[in-house]
């Protein structure tokens, strides 16, 4: 399985922290968060190779890459202001395959890792149920089969919340690539990659669901999310070489 990390935005909401740095480099515990990512990718033997898109000063990732990680595959997004699914779109060809996508500012606990990289059958969407959603995070509806009815951050009522990671199968990258076309039609250059996995419903693609509760994980947006990562990173094991 490959992996391919989300790593173009700007990260705006870190304020000074990301004015001349790309969030992907901001530290924590001494180690950008891009390293974080890495390592928990690296702990699984499923992962035969990862790819990174950065955007936002790439030249410091791909710098901080050639230095700490020379085997992962840069790509880069030029067009990084506008929705993520360009970031996606910019590694279309190194994303076949089994393939992993995540953020760069997600950080999983260890004990995700065996569910979250075993290989799925279906293009799966992973959730969990630990967490009280607010406006800006991705909620999901799930139908009477248990499968995927609806992603939006805008949804009245939902079943559970979306962790910034998707599986893509093999034999199903030809029907999510064409969502990702059909979305990029109806939305435009501020397509959301989430928004594909609705496409994919409304096209009658079926999309599983994987939930992960009961471990933990850090999404990182703001300066105080910093501090609860700190926290997390704090109750894990020690971390492995990179």
């Amino acid at each position: 399985m490959k992996a391919l990390v989300l790593a173009a935005g700007l990260g705006s909401r870190l304020h000074d922290l990301t004015r001349d740095l790309p969030k992907a480099l901001v530290l924590l515990h001494d180690e950008p968060l891009l390293g974080h990512v890495l390592r928990w990718l690296r702990g699984s033997a499923t992962i035969e190779s990862i790819g990174v898109v950065a955007g936002f000063h790439a030249d410091l990732v791909r710098g901080w890459l050639a230095s700490h990680a020379p085997d992962v595959q840069l790509f880069e997004n030029p067009e990084y202001r506008a929705g993520n699914l360009l970031t996606l779109c910019a590694a279309r060809d190194y994303a076949q395959g089994d393939l992993l996508i995540c953020n760069v500012d997600h950080l999983y606990h260890p004990a995700m890792r065996a569910q979250m990289i075993t290989p799925a059958t279906h293009i799966t969407a992973i959730v969990d149920h630990d967490r009280t959603l607010g406006p800006d995070d991705m909620k999901v509806t799930l139908d009477g089969h248990g499968r995927l009815a609806a992603i939006h951050k805008t949804l009245a009522t939902w079943d559970c919340g979306y962790i910034g990671a998707t599986q893509i199968p093999a034999a199903w990258q030809a029907a999510y690539w064409q969502a990702v076309a059909q979305t990029q039609a109806r939305h435009g250059t501020l397509s959301c990659v989430e928004w594909v996995l609705g496409e994919l419903v409304a096209t009658n693609v079926p999309v599983h669901v994987m939930d992960v509760s009961g471990h933990g994980w850090v999404e990182i947006d703001e300066p105080a999310d910093l501090r609860r990562a700190a926290d997390f990173l704090r109750q894990r094991p020690p971390r492995p070489p990179l």
